[in-house]
This record gives structure tokens, C-alpha cells and sequence, in this order.
């Protein structure tokens, strides 16, 4: 059943972790069927990613409930489903434990976004979400109050938990969730040296010109 969408959920959670965004089994994919049925992909709890296969991604309906699958999905399913069924255009997301990201959500700061290429990508800043207990579909909607619309942000720090990004694709979120890792990163280097300059979007308009 989806055997392409199975694979590409696989293929981000493997890149996630050479990437160095999630270690051992921390993290978690999902991927809607781009053809219409609802159906969504998610990766399987407690399976180390370079051990994992497409036969191990998950089926769920658009509920959460098992359709297809020999593993139980991620005990983040409830985030997941919650998030694609409130954002029409959003087909896919990656959840992050990232160091430098995560160390900005576990003092509930945001993450200004101080380089070009990043604010075309993920806007001005990475907001953080309100704290909710994983597992939750709370935490899926305090996820969204953070993402906003189709207009907003990218992705959002889940406060004292990692990094929830978002895409067209699962793959355009795997991207989104490593500029806001690289964000997080170059923010926190240049504080050790002075006072980052933001950068907004009409820097970057006018860096296009």
C-alpha cells in the first residue's frame, strides 16, 4: 500500500539522522498521499532509522487509526495527524530533537533567523510552541497556534521537546527542519561574537533585485 510515499517517509528519516537532527530512535516523518485518499505515512515507534525500511512505514487513516502496517506508528501520531488535517497545504512533516534547536526551546527563545537563504526558507523566525505533553494531539495544536497559516512559518520549536518543520512534501520539510538547525546554530555563534543584525523579508527582496 503507497509503496512510493513508504519510501520517501523512509529516505527523510534515514537522511534525518546522518544529518545529525535525531540520534538513535528520537524523531519521527509523515507524509500525506499526494493522490487525494487521506491516507498518511508515518514512521514506526522505537526502530533505529538505519534498520528501517519502506516496509516498516506505517498506514494510518486520517484519524490516526492503523490502516496498514506490522509496526505500531510513532507515539507521536496524534502531533502528526492533527497538524495535516488543520493544514490542507501541508503534505508532509519531520520532527527533530537537533541540539542547537532543541537548546532554544529548552529556554522557550526563539530563534531569530539572521541569514538570507534562511529567511526565504523559514521567515524572519523560528517561533516557539507552548508546551503540551508529547504523545498528544495537544502538542499538535499548540503547533499549529505557533505555525499559523499557509503564510507563516516553515517550522516551530516545540518548547523543551526539539523542532516540528512543515513542506509541500516530506522532503521540503526535511530541508526546512535542517535550516532551522543551521539557524539555531549560526544565531547562537554570532551572539558569542557581538549583536546579530535581523534580517527580514525585505532584506531579501532587495537582496533579489
Amino acid at each position: 500500500m503507497l509503496e512510493s510515499l513508504r519510501r520517501r517517509v523512509c529516505d527523510v528519516a534515514v537522511e534525518m539522522e546522518r544529518l545529525g537532527l535525531v540520534r538513535g530512535t528520537a524523531g519521527n516523518v509523515s507524509a500525506r498521499d499526494p493522490d487525494g485518499s487521506g491516507l498518511v505515512a508515518v514512521t514506526p515507534t522505537s526502530l533505529p532509522y538505519r534498520r528501517m525500511t519502506a516496509d516498516d512505514v506505517v498506514i494510518l487513516d486520517p484519524d490516526g487509526s492503523v490502516r496498514w502496517g506490522r509496526r505500531r506508528p510513532t507515539s507521536e501520531t496524534p502531533m502528526h495527524t492533527v497538524v495535516l488535517r488543520e493544514r490542507p497545504d501541508v503534505g508532509g512533516l519531520v520532527h527533530t530533537h537537533s541540539i542547537h534547536a532543541l537548546s532554544f526551546a529548552v529556554v522557550n527563545r526563539e530563534i531569530p533567523v539572521v541569514h538570507l537563504e534562511a529567511v526565504y526558507r523559514l521567515g524572519e523566525v523560528v517561533p516557539v510552541a507552548r508546551h503540551a505533553p508529547p504523545g498528544t494531539e495537544e502538542l499538535g495544536r499548540r503547533a499549529l497556534e505557533a505555525l499559523g497559516g499557509p503564510d507563516g512559518p516553515r517550522a516551530c520549536l516545540l518548547q523543551n521537546h526539539g523542532v516540528l518543520a512543515v513542506g509541500a512534501g516530506v522532503e521540503e520539510a526535511l530541508a526546512n527542519a535542517l535550516a532551522v538547525e543551521e539557524a539555531a546554530h549560526c544565531y547562537h555563534l554570532a551572539l558569542r561574537l557581538g549583536e546579530p543584525i535581523r534580517v527580514t523579508r525585505d532584506h531579501l527582496r532587495r537582496s533579489m533585485d
